[in-house]
């Protein structure tokens, strides 16, 4: 019998397999239907960690899970799409340039949260994927109490996370009338209470912590409003996934790396989730006793890594001692708390950045609440995004043009108008020539009565007021002196800010309206090489075009060279020729300026010499058109008149600065405003507005359109 034992044996053990059963070693068989004999089969590959472990708990708990670099690849990536996201969902809660707008709608919030949690959901599933297809997992079945717990936990997050997010983009508590209900029925209401401390547990049921009206104000409460929408999303497909998966087949999956215990994504979404979670809503709470009390926000970070490491202490402990629901081995327990600190750490540096910013907003104890962008129909936006991207495709194509900005309608010219009614802007900077004044007739008009009085109420409203003008100040009749700051009242005069000279100088009158012996800011001169550079090239240029040197003239003062030309077309000549005859002519010199214009340009940047190049074609064509070469444009003069406003210890937020100009083509005088500005808005009151500059509207109508604005504006 034993040798019959023996033979048989022979026949289904192979010789592998025999060597380890003879070895006393564990060992997994699996049956060979081809040889007809039981095979070992091979053990997965389990990493081996050690009491040495202990001392680097922080290193291995983050390595353990991305075994392989096919798993590192893909935990790397869904860490990356979730960080993208993050900032993507944030940044849209605030407009731009970090202005904040509006809070979204419920809908809205309901909606990004579910398609939040949908996404998270499936890079989970895509995860168990991942490491089932590597082999590295366990796949068992869980005791029936702990499927009940999983599964109770899917109605437990719905309910919490529409109370995190009712709280967040509440406008005022949201349980005044719960607490009513709990002062008149002190049972009831006080189990009532004390269901929702449980459920909310750690965040609490503190509803003083709503940010729905301060999001609309601050960009630091709206970018937190946007990262709490993604956590509390995480924090959601976390506890839904581990749900639905017992409620699916009472089963989990646990992965080898880490030992027995989850380790896939809703753990890391989990313990990333919750602190930004928690830390967002403190910090709402915090903003608003700043608010109500004037002074700067504080928050007390400390009980934020407290409290997870308390609980996991207590976490590790149960495990190790086995009083936990799954005794888990001592590195999971590790693993978790690394993925906790993490994103406490990560939390706390997100919202002490907005604390910071936040704080900034407040100035002398009073809070200083953000504009709220335009609500501007969907049609002009369309339009202003179209005209952009074919403007980009312009600057690549020269032969398709220039492409400017749609004009605003009359909805969108309301919505702008309310955006700054609703706060007006700090400072205005206009151009004076055919944008504050109506300069048709070539000469430059001086201020009238009307646009006096359109001064006085614009400081009386609260709005500073400054210049930026081509003209020179002092000259003659023509200079700003006469046309504009000899015929303003002492009141006017005290504290005003006056940019000449396309950006060269800039001139801040004293308290008494005394104007100053020098500039406050001078722009670079032009010196006597460069300005030889630039005749050279103009001159040889104006030969090629057949240009007679007395049709031309030169302009020199001591920040610019300009070339006029004239070509003999003045209103004397155009009365006497037919419209066609007229025309023809005009187009002739206008392209041959333009060449003399490309050619000059080109060659000064070829010499490695910059400027600012402006190329002006006055509103009537019996006017001499010029090109002009500078080192100062009204870049410098926006940058120098805000300079001087905060010396004076005012605070000026690129988004409280209006400009004001007729010429925002490109090249263009008034250009440089917004282009050096860019938070800033402008308004273009000329006949375009190159779509290339984003932070322009073109309105038209010259200085009555731009009157009827202002009007508008500071109308009560």
């Amino acid at each position: 019998k034993q040798a019959l034992a023996h033979e048989v044996e022979d026949a289904l053990v192979d010789a592998e397999l025999d060597k380890k059963i003879r070895n006393g070693d564990k060992v997994t068989v699996d049956w060979d239907e081809a040889a007809g004999a039981l095979t070992a089969k091979p053990e997965p590959k389990i990493t081996d960690m050690g009491g040495w472990a202990l001392g680097m708990m922080a290193p291995l708990a983050l390595a353990a899970l991305p075994m392989g670099v096919l798993m590192s690849v893909g935990v790397a990536g869904i860490a990356a799409v979730f960080a993208y996201t993050a900032w993507r969902v944030a940044s849209s809660y605030s407009g731009p340039h970090g202005r904040a707008q509006a809070p979204p709608t419920a809908r809205s919030w309901v909606f990004r949260t579910a398609a939040l949690m949908t996404v998270m959901l499936a890079a989970d599933w895509a995860l168990k994927a991942l490491f089932w297809g590597s082999g590295l997992y366990v796949y068992h079945y869980i005791v029936p109490t702990r499927v009940i717990l999983m599964a109770a936990a899917i109605p437990l997050s719905l309910a919490f996370a529409a109370w995190m997010m009712t709280l967040a983009h509440a406008g005022k508590p949201p349980l005044d009338g719960l607490r009513r209900f709990r002062d008149s029925h002190p049972v009831i209401g006080g189990l009532v209470w004390s269901v929702l401390q449980v459920l909310t547990f750690p965040v609490g049921v503190d509803d003083a912590r709503h940010a729905g009206d301060l999001a609309a104000k601050s960009p630091a409460v709206s970018k937190a409003l946007g990262v709490f929408a993604v956590g509390a999303a995480a924090v959601l497909a976390a506890t839904l996934g581990n749900g639905l998966e017992a409620l699916l087949n009472h089963k989990v999956i646990d992965f080898i790396p880490v030992g027995p215990g989850r380790a896939n994504l809703a753990d890391f979404l989990l313990f990333f989730g919750l602190p930004f979670v928690w830390m967002t809503l403190d910090f709402f709470g915090a903003v608003r006793k700043a608010v109500a009390a004037r002074k700067p926000a504080v928050m007390n970070f400390a009980k934020f890594y407290a409290l997870p490491v308390l609980g996991f202490l207590a976490f590790v402990l149960a495990s190790s001692t086995g009083l936990s629901g799954a005794p888990l081995p001592f590195i999971y327990g590790a693993f978790f708390a690394t993925l906790f600190g993490t994103g406490t750490l990560a939390a706390t540096s997100y919202i002490q950045r907005r604390l910071a910013e936040f704080n900034g907003s407040l100035q002398d104890g009073t809070f200083n609440p953000m504009p709220s962008a335009p609500a501007f129909s969907a049609g002009y936006r369309a339009r202003r995004w179209l005209a952009g991207a074919l403007a980009s495709a312009a600057a690549l194509l020269p032969l398709v043009g220039a492409v400017n900005h749609p004009s605003l309608g009359a909805g969108d010219y309301t919505a702008l108008v309310e955006r700054y009614r609703g706060r007006l802007p700090k400072v205005i900077i206009t151009d004076y020539d055919d944008t504050f004044m109506d300069n048709s007739d070539g000469k430059g008009l001086v201020i009238s009565e009307a646009r006096l009085k359109l001064l006085e109420d614009l400081k009386a409203a609260g709005v500073r007021v400054t210049f930026a003008t081509n003209r020179p100040l002092d000259g003659g009749d023509f200079a700003m002196s006469a046309l504009l700051l000899e015929r303003m009242s002492p009141e006017l005069k005290a504290d005003f800010i006056i940019s000449t000279g396309g950006g060269a100088e800039v001139y801040k009158l004293s308290p008494q309206g005394e104007l100053p012996a020098a500039p406050a800011f001078s722009g670079p001169t032009v010196t006597d090489a460069e300005r030889g550079a630039i005749t050279r090239l103009i001159s040889a240029e104006a030969a090629r075009q057949g240009i007679a040197p007395d049709q031309a003239r030169h302009g020199e003062k001591p920040y610019e060279h300009s070339w006029m030309l004239g070509m003999g077309l003045d209103a004397a000549k155009k009365a006497a020729l037919s419209t066609a005859e007229w025309d023809a002519l005009a187009a002739a010199r206008n392209a041959k300026l333009t060449a003399v214009f490309k050619a000059a340009s080109a060659g000064l940047k070829a010499q490695g010499l910059e400027f600012g190049a402006t190329l002006k074609f006055p509103a009537r064509d019996d006017l001499e058109p010029y090109i002009r070469f500078s080192k100062s444009t009204k870049a410098f003069a926006v940058k120098a008149i805000l300079e001087l406003i905060e010396a004076e210890g005012a605070r000026v937020d690129a988004e409280d600065v209006l400009m004001l100009g007729d010429d925002f083509t490109v090249p263009g005088y008034d250009s440089a405003m917004p282009k050096g500005l860019p938070g800033g808005t402008a308004v273009a009151f000329g006949l375009a507005a190159d779509a290339r500059i984003p932070n322009v509207h073109q309105l038209g109508g010259g200085p009555d359109a731009l009157e009827r604005f202002l009007r508008d504006m500071i109308r009560p």
